[in-house]
């Protein structure tokens, strides 16, 4: 029995692509490859920021420490040691002054007070009552900067130099709040003021604002003096 064969002359597919399957193949791995490059720079960016934001904390940690430490330190003419100044009397050495001060066009804190926390330079081994002076300036490129003015008594007018070390840099804002005995609160303060009843504040805050006008920081912190000098009526 003879078998009988069978032919089969369909068309074959070739497996190719067409061209239109091609582009729109294109397209898709455009569209893919362009979410993720920007998931990656998104990624980088908030690396980016996480590390300016964390350079920011530990500098105004150390920053703010060292006021501390400073404030912590003051020193005070105390009653009945202390006189009101008179007019041709000169002033408390160890008085406490805050005020504000401009850099460029910016206004910024300034405070001046007497500390035991003297800071050592070099080979000096000095020890004492010190005056401090916390204060701005702008430096050659353009960035605000804190400086801290460290002498031994007996002090001289108060002066800044360019030598005072610097606390920290990207400075963007620097304000002192000072506090009396009753809770109050004073944007500026003198302790040999008649207005201010010749006493020292209580408590001061710090606050403390760095980093770039599009990317920043506050930091705030209140330390209360150890010791403070009421008011009184003498003259």
């Amino acid at each position: 029995m003879q078998a009988t064969g069978l032919k089969y002359n369909g068309c074959r597919s070739s497996g190719g692509f067409t061209l239109l399957e091609v582009l729109i193949a294109i397209f898709i791995f455009a569209i893919v490859m362009t979410t993720v490059f920007g998931s990656f720079n998104l990624v980088f960016m908030g690396v980016n920021d996480i590390e300016a934001g964390m350079g920011r904390y530990d500098a105004a940690r150390a920053c703010l420490n060292r006021v501390l430490l400073d404030l912590q330190a003051v020193q005070l003419t105390m009653k009945p040691r202390y006189k009101p100044p008179g007019n041709d009397g000169a002033p408390d050495p160890y008085r406490i002054v805050g005020d504000t001060s401009d850099a460029d066009s910016e206004t910024f804190g300034r405070l001046r007070f007497a500390s035991l926390a003297h800071v050592p330079i070099g080979q000096s081994n000095w020890e004492g009552v010190a005056e401090i002076v916390y204060y701005v300036e702008q430096d050659r490129a353009g960035r605000f900067v804190l400086r801290r003015t460290d002498r031994l008594e007996p002090f001289e007018e108060d002066r800044e130099e360019i030598s005072d070390p610097i606390l920290c840099d990207r400075l963007i804002g620097l304000t002192f709040t000072y506090f009396d005995a009753e809770g109050n609160d004073y944007e500026n303060w003198d302790s040999e003021s008649e207005d201010f009843g010749y006493a020292t504040p209580a408590a001061i805050e710090i606050k403390l604002v760095l980093g770039t006008e599009d990317n920043s920081d506050t930091f705030t912190t209140r330390v209360r003096l150890p010791q403070c000098r009421s008011e009184t009526n003498e003259s």
